[in-house]
């Protein structure tokens, strides 16, 4: 059975201006970057390839916490 680790991203998204809206203008995208750390070169048998499989993806939304200090 293939190896399936766990990874998880929390970002705060702060908009520039406190007490305005924020644009994500053309939204909001991940990259799974896939990178070989060891030395020496990648040796793939002929015909074979290398892939990654993600087993689920989660997407949680939670908004940010008002500062009533701010004043519109």
């Amino acid at each position: 059975m293939p190896r399936m680790d766990r990874f998880e991203l929390s970002k705060e998204f702060v908009g520039p201006s406190p007490g305005s809206n924020h644009s994500f203008g053309l939204g909001l995208g991940l990259a799974i970057v896939v990178e070989k750390t060891s030395d020496g070169p990648l040796v793939l048998p002929a015909g074979k390839s290398a892939g990654i499989r993600l087993g689920s993806v989660e997407l949680s939304f939670t908004g940010k916490v008002r500062n009533e200090d701010v004043k519109v």
